[in-house]
């Protein structure tokens, strides 16, 4: 498998045709095979870091004409369990939670067809999040993973890197890009 990139960067800036990576380095987007890059996957909580994320994987889909799943790691004890009491009120919570994120998702695959793109989405359960991306993105033989460098969690606003956005590219067998 070709990597676009050693284990993982911090893009700056994506234009048209180079990325702009944390060590000034220029990597010539129409210098890089069209098939090293057919799936990428972007764990997606619909946070400001997330939906950047995906913002660059439409642009890096665009010119790889490449495939986007966007996954989404609900950790739920609840809604992951095969007996659910429908009329428990943490129950309904976190089903009008996942209902909000099935229609964004349907919103934004509709937005990549209208722009020839490719997108999927997954919501997986899983007390470990990190843990989820890499085994889907093991799975599913995806090439890239383009995600926050921060999601919704409780990562202090003081911290770089939340704790997933370091496991996944500490862990990742694929590159990682992170977006700030």
């Amino acid at each position: 498998m070709n990597h676009l990139f050693s284990k993982f960067v911090i893009v700056y800036s994506i234009q048209p045709d180079s990325i702009i990576l944390k060590s000034d380095l220029i990597v010539m987007a129409n210098e890089i095979d069209s098939s090293t890059i057919q799936h990428i996957v972007v764990p997606f909580d619909d946070s400001g870091y997330s939906i950047r994320a995906l913002q660059y994987a439409v642009m890096l889909a665009r010119k790889f004409n490449s495939k986007i799943t966007l996954l989404a790691i609900q950790q739920s004890t609840i809604l992951g369990s095969s007996f659910l009491d429908m009329k428990d009120p943490q129950t309904i919570l976190e089903k009008k939670k996942l209902d909000k994120l099935q229609e964004r998702f349907k919103t934004l695959e509709n937005s990549g067809k209208k722009s020839n793109i490719l997108i999927e989405s997954m919501v997986m359960f899983s007390s470990h999040i990190a843990q989820a991306i890499l085994s889907f993105s093991t799975s599913k033989k995806t090439d890239l993973i383009i995600m926050g460098t921060r999601g919704k969690g409780s990562t202090p606003s003081y911290a770089r890197l939340g704790s997933v956005a370091i496991d996944v590219s500490q862990v990742s067998q694929n590159p990682v890009i992170l977006i700030k």
